[in-house]
C-alpha cells in the first residue's frame, strides 16, 4: 500500500478522501465524521507496506490525504432481492428526498442523485415516485415478494 495508490483507489469508488492506517490499510470517504481531531505527527509512524519511504498512518492514528479538484461519481450497489416492507411508522429510510422533485417525473436516477446530494448512502423508492433516503446497512427489513414491488417508476416506466 502506498498513499497514491490508497487514494487512487479512493477516487476510482468516488470518494474525495482517503486515509490510511497501520502501514497497510486503506478507507475511503467523502467527509470526517464522529468526534475526530488531529494527532501528534509522530503517531503516524507506520512505514508504508509499498513505500517505506513513506507513513501510512499508525495505531489508531490516520494520515488522510484529499484529491483536488475531485468530480465527484455515484457509486451505485444494488442487491438482489432488495425489495423491503415498509412501515409508514416506522420507515426503513427515515428521511424524505427532496420534495420539490416532481414525484411524476421521478426514476432511480433521480431519487439515487437525490439522496447523494444530501449525503445519504442509501436511496429507496414506494408508489412509483416516492423517494426515501437513508444511511443503512443491508440487509434492513423483511424481504418483500416481487409481485410487492412491481410499481414502475412515474418518471420511467421501464424501471
Amino acid at each position: 500500500m502506498t498513499a497514491k495508490a490508497c487514494l487512487d483507489g479512493c477516487a476510482s469508488l468516488g470518494f474525495s478522501l482517503a486515509g490510511l492506517e497501520w502501514g497497510r490499510e486503506c478507507f475511503c470517504g467523502n467527509t470526517i465524521i464522529g468526534d475526530n481531531r488531529p494527532v501528534a505527527e509522530e503517531r503516524c509512524n507506520s512505514a508504508c507496506t509499498g513505500n517505506k519511504s513513506q507513513n501510512c498512518g499508525g495505531p489508531a492514528a490516520l494520515n488522510i490525504y484529499i484529491r483536488e479538484n475531485f468530480q465527484m461519481k455515484i457509486v451505485v450497489h444494488t442487491f438482489p432481492n432488495a425489495r423491503y416492507r415498509d412501515s409508514a411508522t416506522n420507515r426503513i429510510f427515515p428521511d424524505r428526498a427532496n420534495p420539490d422533485i416532481d414525484r411524476n417525473t421521478m426514476t432511480v436516477e433521480k431519487c439515487i442523485d437525490n439522496c447523494a446530494d444530501q449525503s445519504y448512502t442509501s436511496a429507496g423508492l414506494e408508489f412509483g415516485g416516492e423517494c426515501y433516503c437513508g444511511n443503512v446497512t443491508y440487509p434492513i427489513g423483511t424481504v418483500a415478494p416481487s409481485s410487492e414491488c412491481n410499481m414502475a417508476c412515474l418518471g420511467d416506466s421501464t424501471q
